[in-house]
């Protein structure tokens, strides 16, 4: 076999391992999970409300938590040992998605006359302002819990005082692997606290209909701590607000190395 028929063989071979290799990477990229936190916002009801307030509200940008403003999911087994599912990502920027949930959820509520998020020919009477501190997983092996904390603050745009606030760090156990669940624990936490804001601003602007502008009020709320137990042990694992406590159990293959299913 002469040279000539021996390089172009080597070429051939080349070029087939070189369109192995794309194909792979092509089927490899098309396992990527995309999630978001959304839901429907219902109505919530607060005896004397007189909705919508006269009030022009700006939704500024939420700030995340350097930790979790990356696009990949980011999960938990211990306080100090953090990870980042290479596969799993946030379908958009995590401090776009929480601004979001929180301007959807308010507007669905006609708390306001005006709610936006820019306010180009005149200053709003007021800012909400805002950052989640914890958007994340745990996992203890064989159950898992979603995890989000956030403040609220609606601020004064006339002088620059805080008139409310409002905090929370909430966990809810998932009982399945697979992301999704934790994602829709994730809306479901939002969904709630965000009825609670809701909740506490009606109140706190029928208090002040008399005065013009809202009364002062500064109050933290926390999530309540989840109470879990497992087969492994008989004493309950409290997490509360102060603590990462990751309930032991069966350690079970990482969600990114199983590609199969999100």
């Amino acid at each position: 076999m002469g040279c000539g028929a021996k390089w172009s063989n080597l070429g051939a071979v080349m070029v087939w391992m070189v369109l192995c290799s794309v194909g792979c990477l092509s089927r490899t990229a098309a396992k990527r999970f995309y999630y978001t936190i959304s839901y429907e916002p219902l109505q919530t009801e607060v005896p004397g409300s007189q909705r919508p307030y006269p009030y022009s509200v700006q939704v500024n940008q939420f700030s995340v938590s350097r930790l979790y403003s990356r696009s990949q999911i980011l999960y938990r087994y211990s306080v100090n040992e953090i990870r980042y599912y290479g596969f799993r990502h946030w379908a958009i920027r995590p401090d776009d998605m929480i601004t979001s949930a929180v301007l959807k959820h308010l507007t669905s509520a006609n708390l306001f006359t005006e709610v936006g998020t820019h306010f180009l020919e005149r200053r709003p009477d007021y800012y909400l302002n805002g950052e989640a501190t914890a958007l994340e997983r745990y996992d203890s092996g064989d159950t898992w819990y979603a995890h989000l904390a956030m403040t609220l603050r609606l601020i004064d745009a006339q002088d620059g005082t805080q008139v409310w606030q409002y905090s929370f760090d909430d966990r809810r156990p998932v009982f399945q692997p697979e992301m999704v669940y934790t994602v829709n624990a994730l809306s479901e936490l939002m969904q709630m606290h965000m009825d609670r804001v809701v909740r506490e601003l009606d109140e706190l602007c029928q208090a002040s209909l008399s005065k013009g502008r809202l009364v002062r009020q500064a109050r933290a709320v926390r999530g309540k701590a989840a109470e879990v137990r497992t087969e492994e042990s008989s004493e309950p694992g409290l997490l509360d607000e102060d603590s990462y406590v990751i309930v032991p159990g069966k350690r079970m293959p990482v969600l990114e190395d199983t590609l199969g299913s999100p």
